[in-house]
């Protein structure tokens, strides 16, 4: 009998889209085995109301892209599995927003170039 070791412990994933995403825009992160990929990529992304948001995999190299719209705003949970074993910090907390629900108000219009300048910003109710 033959018994295949998956070590996930140096498989990494590193994006924006691992922490933060706006709604109906495509979000994405990379996944890194370091090496050629020895056991499958398996990627599951949860929304805050359950469901699952579907999540393309390509391969580019020795990489892998993963690409997701999320729908809902809110707190998303991003599972990413070498093998059937999870990578390093997965599950990944995502969270995302609607941009067309912020306002920005109380501009310093008075900003120069190089230099830092205040603003408020809100997100209107949903």
């Amino acid at each position: 009998m033959m018994v295949d070791i998956i070590d996930a412990s140096h498989v990494t994933a590193t994006g924006d889209g691992l922490r933060y995403a706006p709604v109906h825009h495509p979000a994405w992160f990379e996944i890194d085995p370091h090496g050629p990929a020895e056991a499958d990529i398996m990627v599951k992304v949860t929304a805050p109301s359950g469901a699952t948001v579907p999540c393309r995999i390509m391969r580019t190299g020795n990489t892998f892209r993963c690409e997701y719209i999320p729908v809902e705003v809110g707190h998303h949970t991003i599972d990413v599995l070498y093998g059937n074993a999870p990578i390093i910090r997965s599950p990944f907390s995502c969270e995302t927003y609607d941009p067309s629900k912020v306002r920005v108000t109380d501009v310093d219009y008075s900003g120069k170039i190089n230099v830092p300048m205040g603003f408020t910003g809100k997100q209107r109710p949903l």
